[in-house]
């Protein structure tokens, strides 16, 4: 990458005074430094950068460690009494899951380490000392190039019309927590 277009780290930096990031992989940590990020080889699971932060962003992070309270045990560290935790995991049930299980299952990333429903990011968080500030979902608009993607699609969007299936289709989850008392 040449520029800082399609990275996330510029709309937080835009918005910081002061953003460190952090990656295990040195080629990506030369990478965003060499376009102008401070960024740290440093394992999610096990990092010490020796301050205090307003706010910790873990964007498709968790779901790729084998130790995520680890994380965010480090996590609670380095935030201030005040600050918030950001977190985004894929959803696990979803539609699409669940049509790709009936049609000879699911192909789980290679990095992959498990996938979060709500009630389990809630628990981890919780036990780790964190209160749950606000819980959502977003997505993207999916689109079927095929007839059965299709007609899959529209029976998604007409359960969604069921309050009680509002959000079936939603890709991902997004938490934001705020550490206990220490």
């Amino acid at each position: 990458l040449q520029d800082r277009s399609g990275w996330l780290h510029p709309r937080i930096v835009d918005r910081a005074t002061r953003c460190i990031g952090i990656d295990i992989d040195e080629g990506s940590v030369e990478t965003a430094n060499r376009v102008g990020f401070d960024a740290r080889v440093a394992d999610a699971q096990d990092f010490d950068l020796d301050r205090k932060f307003d706010t910790i962003v873990a964007t498709n992070v968790i779901e790729h460690l084998s130790r995520p309270g680890a994380m965010l045990e480090c996590a609670r560290k380095h935030l201030r009494p005040d600050g918030r935790l950001l977190i985004t995991t894929p959803r696990t049930h979803v539609p699409w899951n669940l049509a790709r299980e009936l049609n000879g299952g699911i192909t789980t990333p290679e990095e992959y380490v498990m996938w979060f429903c709500e009630d389990t990011l809630r628990s981890i968080l919780q036990r780790e000392g964190f209160t749950v500030e606000e819980y959502d979902t977003w997505t993207w608009h999916r689109t079927g190039n095929r007839w059965y993607q299709s007609a899959f699609l529209a029976g998604v969007r007409l359960l969604e019309k069921i309050p009680s299936f509002r959000g079936v289709d939603q890709y991902q989850h997004f938490i934001v927590a705020s550490p206990g008392e220490e």
